[in-house]
This record gives structure tokens, sequence and C-alpha cells, in this order.
């Protein structure tokens, strides 16, 4: 499994007021030899993947909660699903990517602000390309970018730092 921080923390803003990450979970196969079966919590976690059984988990026990009594999840894309929950005062947002959604473009748009998505989004139309159900499109056809950096290249951009991902420091870096 990948899990990594995105939004303000990612962007190490000084006030954070959730904490937001993406992972790519284990899909677990009941014949696989990740089921977890050798797990003491094993009846307790098993689930289609090791992201969710183990969310599960921490609800039933209590570590986390949902957050202010609203849904757990909610589902974002095709591929992609977001957890709603709360871990003692703090808010979070896990969002779980699975095909067709894909590692770069989300965690892309999960990590710069609204200004520099809907740069984003405008440069993506410019191009011709479909931003949808979690993945770049062309004419219908799927783009690979299993990191950041191939979005960039995909977009014809530059790099720009997760810290500058915002509309204060992208002026100064002359993309708006």
């Amino acid at each position: 499994m990948r899990i990594e921080s995105t939004g303000a923390v990612r962007r190490k803003e000084a006030q954070i007021d959730f904490i937001e990450m993406i992972a790519s979970p284990q899909i677990i196969h009941e014949d696989s030899f990740w089921n977890d079966r050798g797990d003491p919590l094993y009846d307790q976690a098993y689930e289609p993947n090791r992201l969710q059984a183990r969310i599960d988990m921490l609800l039933r026990v209590g570590i986390l909660k949902k957050y202010n009594q609203g849904p757990v999840s909610k589902t974002i894309s095709k591929g992609t699903i977001c957890y709603i929950l709360q871990y003692k005062q703090v808010k979070g947002l896990i969002y779980s990517i699975l095909p067709p959604s894909e590692w770069g473009f989300e965690s892309l748009l999960r990590t710069g602000d609204e200004s520099f998505l809907n740069f984003i989004i405008e440069e993506a139309a410019r191009k011709g390309l479909a931003l949808a159900d979690g993945h770049i499109a062309k004419m219908g056809v799927s783009l690979s970018t299993p990191e950041e950096r191939d979005v960039f290249d995909v977009l014809g951009l530059e790099w720009v730092e997760p810290q500058k991902r915002i509309h204060k420091r992208s002026e100064e870096i002359g993309i708006f």
C-alpha cells in the first residue's frame, strides 16, 4: 500500500484545518497471500482492500470516528473514494485511489489549492484533454500519469513544487 500526505500539510502551510492523504490500497483476494489470515485481527478486518478493512476496524474500536456525524465515505469518481474521519479533534480525509484513477493525477489535484486546480483544469481544456474519473484522457483514451511529474509532462508544464501550488505563490512563479 502507498500512502502520502496532500493538501495543506504537503504545501507546508502554517494553518492546517484538516489532514488530507491519498492511498493506493492493496486489494485482498480470498486466496491471496496478502489476505491477512495470519493477522490476529483477520476476522475483524477482512474487506475488499486493506485500507478499507483497517479504517472499518479503527472505527469499530473507537480510535477513529465519523466526522460530524456525516457519512464515513463518499465516492468522488469511478476509482476514488474519500473517507471522512476524525481522530481525536482532528478532521481527516483519506482518498483511496484505485483504477481507473491515476496516482499522479489525484495527488496533484489533492495538493493544489482551488486557484491552482482551476489553472490545471484550464490548461487541460486548452490542450483538448478531459479530466474525469480520476485521470486525464485525450479523445476518450486514458493517459498514464503514475506520478505528478507525468501530469505536468502531459500538460506541457514545468514542475511546480507542492509548497508553490497556492494562488499567492503561483502568481510569483508566473503561472497565473
